[in-house]
C-alpha cells in the first residue's frame, strides 16, 4: 500500500544525478572522483550522494527529518521516504523481512514498475499490508536506491 502526503521540495533536478552534482559541487571538487561517486559521502555523514540526490538531501549536515524513517499506524508498519518521479536514473525499492537474513528480503514497492500518483516529490508511506501480530510478530523494512546509469 502506498499513501502519498506532502513535503517541501528542493529545486527540481532536470538533468539527473549528473545535474544534481553540478549544483551542489564546486568546479574543483567535480574534478575529484572521490567526492562526486554516487556512492561517496564528502560530508562525512554516511550518507551517500546517490542517496541525497533521491531523497532531496541538500549537501551539509543532514537535517534528519529528510531521511526516511518507519512508524506503525493500525498495527502495521510503513516506512515513509521521500520521493521524486522524475528522477528516472534512480530506482526507489522498499523490501520487507521477517528477519534480517540476507536472503529474506522481498521487494514490496519498486518506483520503476509500481505506480505512483504523484507529480512531483512527495513523502511517501509504503507499507507491507502484514498487520503486526502473533503470526509476524517482528517486521522489518528497509529502503533501497538502485542508481541506474553512470
Amino acid at each position: 500500500m502506498i499513501f502519498e502526503g506532502s513535503l517541501a521540495a528542493q529545486d527540481p533536478v532536470i538533468g539527473g544525478f549528473q545535474d544534481w552534482l553540478s549544483a551542489n559541487f564546486s568546479a574543483q571538487e567535480l574534478a575529484q572522483p572521490e567526492l562526486v561517486h554516487p556512492l561517496a559521502t564528502p560530508d562525512g555523514d554516511g550518507i551517500a550522494n546517490v542517496i541525497r540526490y533521491a531523497l532531496g538531501i541538500p549537501r551539509g549536515p543532514a537535517n534528519p527529518e529528510l531521511l526516511p524513517h518507519a512508524s506503525v499506524v493500525n498495527a502495521v508498519l510503513g516506512l515513509e521516504f521521500s520521493m521524486d518521479p522524475a528522477l528516472t536514473d534512480i530506482a526507489y525499492i522498499v523490501e520487507a523481512s521477517d528477519t534480517l537474513d540476507p536472503e529474506s528480503w522481498t521487494p514490496v514497492f519498486h518506483s520503476q514498475q509500481d505506480s505512483v500518483d504523484i507529480q512531483e516529490r512527495a513523502l511517501l508511506r509504503v507499507e507491507d499490508g502484514r498487520p503486526l501480530n502473533e503470526t509476524h510478530p517482528r517486521q522489518f523494512l528497509r529502503l533501497r536506491i538502485d542508481y541506474l546509469s553512470n
